[in-house]
């Protein structure tokens, strides 16, 4: 992601396509999920969002420093931030979470 959104680029570097963002946000994390959608995270804020290849937004969720995040397949996002790793539920609520010292970059669930 850059300023002018999520940016696609083919093996060559040749832009496919650019996908707006929702602007002032400092974008940290992106999944791609199935059905050509994206998670993308905002550490700056913590606002998570994922949309469509058209840019509509289809859920939201906030959690502070959001950094790293995996879309997972029962439809949860697991979220890396300071000092501890999430689950969100669709509802964005945590259903799951496990502290750690320092700043989490990267989580995956096995």
């Amino acid at each position: 992601a850059n300023r002018k959104g999520l940016v696609e680029l083919d093996t060559k570097g040749k832009e496919l396509r650019t996908i707006a963002l929702p602007k002032g946000h400092f974008w940290a994390g992106l999944d791609h999920l199935p059905g050509d959608r994206f998670l993308v995270s905002s550490s700056s804020t913590g606002l998570i969002v994922e949309i469509d290849s058209t840019g509509k937004e289809r859920w939201r969720a906030n959690v502070p420093g959001a950094c790293g995040i995996n879309g997972l397949k029962n439809g949860h996002v697991l979220v890396a931030t300071r000092g501890r790793v999430v689950e969100l539920n669709r509802a964005g609520k945590i259903v799951w979470e496990k502290k750690s010292k320092g700043y989490v970059r990267r989580a995956h669930r096995r």
